[in-house]
């Protein structure tokens, strides 16, 4: 066997191992009853808490200091670009 035929099995492999996993998490999702998220969107649920942490510091980046905490609208960014 080939270098390239090794790895192009590994590469099949890996991703049909991530496969199987989406579909097995995907199925215990909407099986479960105790989280409405994770049984109305299943699988992108789970990302819920990463994604409103990430939410909380990126917000940091977009604040203006002289407003506050006011975060800026895309307009405002692309005004203040133009400037």
């Amino acid at each position: 066997m080939s270098v390239l035929a090794v790895l192009a099995f590994a590469f099949v492999g890996v991703v049909g191992t991530l496969l199987i996993i989406i579909v097995v998490v995907f199925v215990i999702d909407r099986l479960q009853t105790g989280d409405a998220i994770r049984g109305n969107y299943p699988v992108l649920g789970r990302f819920r808490h990463l994604s409103s942490q990430l939410g909380e510091f990126f917000a940091s980046f977009l604040c203006d200091g002289s407003r506050g905490a006011a975060i800026q609208s895309r307009a405002t960014l692309v005004g203040q670009a133009r400037q």
